[in-house]
């Protein structure tokens, strides 16, 4: 499973993950994208994402072609 994990994602939270391809924004180069740039990169390249940040924008992924979860209560 290719596995993406936002900004704000404990990276250390890959070992747990050592069976998947796991990738990270920053490794990626994508820190600065925008929400929506974000997304369009991800979609097709990725199975799940994992971010830290509950907004409309990580609701609305359930409906496309990625899952997503959601680390809540997490603090950077």
């Amino acid at each position: 499973m290719r596995v993406l994990f936002d900004q704000g994602t404990p990276a250390p939270l890959r070992h747990a993950l050592a069976l998947h391809e796991v990738s990270t924004a920053f490794e990626l180069g994508w820190s600065n994208l925008e929400n929506g740039d974000l997304l369009r990169e991800v979609e097709g390249r990725f199975d799940v994402f994992v971010t830290t940040l509950k907004t409309s924008f990580t609701q609305s992924l359930a409906t496309d072609n990625i899952d997503q979860t959601l680390i809540e209560g997490f603090q950077s």
